[in-house]
């Protein structure tokens, strides 16, 4: 059984780390976006305000 487990773990978090690395990047370099560009911020309170 804790073999199993152990496995079952490895195998959890052997893959999907890439794609979360990928996930954190993407919002990082969003939210360096949004921070840095005033265009973007009032394209979304445009497109919010519309909503």
């Amino acid at each position: 059984m804790g073999e199993i487990v152990k496995r079952e773990e490895e195998d959890v978090f052997d893959f999907p780390i890439s794609n979360m690395m990928m996930v954190l990047f993407g919002v990082l370099a969003l939210v360096m976006v949004f921070r840095t560009t005033p265009l973007v911020q009032n394209v979304s309170a445009y497109y919010s305000s519309q909503l």
